[in-house]
């Protein structure tokens, strides 16, 4: 009886260690999303402003500042459903995080932080409940005319929401505009076994000419790892912890 305790206790503690390695984000690692033709990447700069992390101008520079290949780094766009749950199946993140959206107070919209206005129509992912998290009437109401935006994960419903420019969070995603994957390779991390990820192509061979028929030729390993774990909304795995994603245009409709 001892031992069976034993063994028990043994197996739910290596179960909880299992669990709390895959809840970990995955950091300083840009991974490679097909749709984008970019790499993204998730920081973690709480050593900034005595560990309380950079706000939103301040990520937005720490992102500049960095690079991949040719390309400058900048705070992550995300412009589709898929790509948001690219990112958070490959990169884990686990608190709020800073992307590339602000509100421009003068113009009453929303832009990426590379200049294009988020139009009517196009993806988003606020919450339905308080998509504004900052201090009361203080919207529009600060030296600085830019709301930035941040995925709420640390909030009920882990969706989009906005701050204030001076509020601080640890977490930030960085985007490299590369243009394609780096070298032709694409990067891979271990992940657990999906129903649904994509394999790896295989390369074909040629067959050898007549005079070289003597012995068999093996096949050529391919070259290229397996993409990264990239599902369909109805193939989610149970407990992804991921939201369901609407297309709400209610702050680019609405003065807030």
């Amino acid at each position: 009886m001892i031992r069976l305790r034993a063994l028990l206790t043994g197996g739910l503690f290596a179960l909880s260690v299992i669990a709390s390695a895959k809840a970990a984000p995955i950091l300083d690692k840009p991974v490679y999303n097909p749709e984008t033709k970019s790499y993204f990447e998730v920081v973690d700069a709480a050593y900034m402003n005595s560990g309380q992390g950079p706000n939103w101008s301040e990520a937005s520079t720490v992102a500049s500042k960095k690079s991949l290949g040719k390309a400058q780094g900048r705070l992550g766009i995300i412009p589709s459903a898929k790509v948001e749950m690219f990112i958070r199946l490959n990169l884990r993140p686990d608190q709020n995080m800073w992307i590339g959206l602000y509100y421009d107070c003068g113009t009453q919209s929303l832009v990426w932080i590379d200049g294009r206005t988020l139009r009517s129509g196009e993806y988003t992912n606020w919450a339905s409940g308080d998509w504004y998290i900052g201090h009361a009437n203080m919207f529009c109401n600060t030296p600085d005319p830019h709301m930035p935006v941040l995925i709420a994960l640390s909030e009920a419903e882990r969706k989009w929401a906005i701050q204030l420019p001076a509020k601080r969070y640890h977490l930030i995603l960085i985007e490299y505009p590369t243009g394609g994957p780096l070298n032709g390779e694409r990067q891979a991390i271990a992940e657990p076994a999906i129903k649904g990820a994509a394999k790896a192509p295989v390369q074909s061979v040629q067959p050898p000419k007549a005079a070289e028929q003597t012995a068999p030729q093996p096949k050529t390993a391919p070259k290229e790892p397996a993409p990264l774990v990239d599902l369909k909304p109805d193939n989610l795995p149970p407990g992804a912890g991921l939201p369901r994603y609407e297309d709400t245009t209610r702050i680019t409709q609405e003065k807030p």
